[in-house]
């Protein structure tokens, strides 16, 4: 099993939300294409914030079809609180969820140089706290190289707008199909 993992920021709302997409190994290169399906004229990536509402739908759509497990951890204290702090927070709970499920590879969107070395640091540490497998393999990918990391993209862009937005959510149906585990992280 592969874990895909991306950020949502609403800074102004004072929502950090860490999203990780589980796919079987063996079923990563058909969804891969499948997703590679869903471009649109000139897109060469998809991306929540760049969709209108059917392409975001038509993403969930097919994240439901794929019957992978999404996992999202909420930091509901972004304001005034630093970003990266939220993200330790978020990514250590992925991090002990994964060793409990005993998923041995995940694949991080990567957020430059400066900051996916913060993440390596990080997860290194993790692991010398027994928080994260020792046999862990990660790596940051871009998403123009890796579709997969559009799922959790979409999965932390439509919970992010449910828990802004509650049952006024254009994506609570959706997320209600999803194998969805939401945790909140302080």
């Amino acid at each position: 099993m592969i874990a895909f993992v991306d950020e949502s920021i609403r800074s102004r709302q004072g929502l950090y939300l860490l999203a990780a997409v589980v796919f079987p190994e063996s079923e990563a290169e058909t969804c891969r294409w499948s997703l590679l399906g869903l471009l649109r004229r000139g897109q060469t990536r998809i991306h929540w914030r760049d969709q209108d509402q059917s392409g975001r739908l038509a993403m969930l759509e097919r994240i439901i079809e794929f019957r992978v497990p999404s996992l999202t951890y909420a930091c509901t204290k972004h304001v005034g609180f630093p970003l990266e702090r939220a993200r330790a927070l978020c990514l250590n709970r992925l991090l002990w969820d994964l060793k409990a499920s005993e998923i041995e590879e995940l694949v991080l969107e990567s957020r430059r140089p400066y900051n996916d070395e913060i993440d390596r640091k990080r997860i290194a540490a993790a692991q010398r706290a027994r928080w994260a497998s020792k046999t862990l393999h990660y790596r940051h990918e871009r998403p123009l190289n890796e579709p997969l990391l559009w799922t959790p993209d979409a999965a932390a862009g439509a919970t992010a707008d449910h828990l802004l937005m509650g049952a006024r959510s254009a994506y609570a149906s959706s997320l209600r199909r999803m194998l969805e585990v939401r945790r909140e992280v302080s």
